[in-house]
């Protein structure tokens, strides 16, 4: 499995399977335009994690967290800009 490559030693292992009837290229597609914050928790989770720099900036971190809160789209390009990394 892929995820052996990154992570070989792990504590738990459990599987999930979900049927998508799409083809893989279409189902890939998706992910790159797919919202990942339809409810706000990622989008909350953002603007409070720059709350640590608000005594060295306030000013600079006020406008960070309203820009994340008040975000509308949270995609994988979002994702991989804000500095998670695609593995493969």
């Amino acid at each position: 499995m892929l995820l052996d490559d990154y992570l070989p030693e792990f504590d738990v292992r459990t599987s999930y399977a979900t049927r998508i009837a799409a083809s893989p290229a279409r189902i890939y597609a998706s992910l790159w335009t797919a919202n990942f914050d339809h409810w706000g928790v990622t989008r909350t989770l953002y603007a409070v994690r720059t709350l640590p720099s608000f005594p060295a900036r306030p000013r600079e971190t006020w406008r960070r967290f309203r820009d994340e809160l008040f975000r509308q789209r949270f995609t994988l390009d979002d994702m991989l800009s804000e500095g998670f990394a695609l593995l493969e």
